[in-house]
């Protein structure tokens, strides 16, 4: 079984974790504060955001910038060549004055 690492189980973070656990993906996710709801849709919970980076291969970052700037320092040594950081954090959808209805 695949393992995906998740650095920021919240309001993104832990829907996204539902459905990689539901596809058969087992995660690992790390989040400041409560792990309780993630846990209890099956994630295991990790320690720090360096936990989560040592756990998997692809861990993963769903945060404000600020966050996941200080998160992906802290997974821990730099990749592998094996290994990748990839950052999930939306940027707001902008709408042109000419698209505005």
């Amino acid at each position: 079984m695949e393992t995906v690492g998740l650095v920021g189980v919240g309001k993104i973070g832990l829907p996204i974790s539902e459905n990689l656990i539901k596809s058969g993906y087992r995660v690992v996710g790390y989040r400041r504060s409560s792990l309780a709801e993630f846990e209890k849709v099956g994630g295991i919970a990790g320690r720090s955001a360096a936990d989560v980076g040592a756990w998997c291969r692809v861990p993963m970052g769903s945060s404000n910038r600020r966050a996941a700037d200080r998160s992906s320092s802290s997974l821990g040594p730099t990749p592998s060549p094996t290994k990748s950081v990839t950052s999930l954090r939306l940027r707001p959808r902008v709408r042109s004055s000419s698209m505005a209805r």
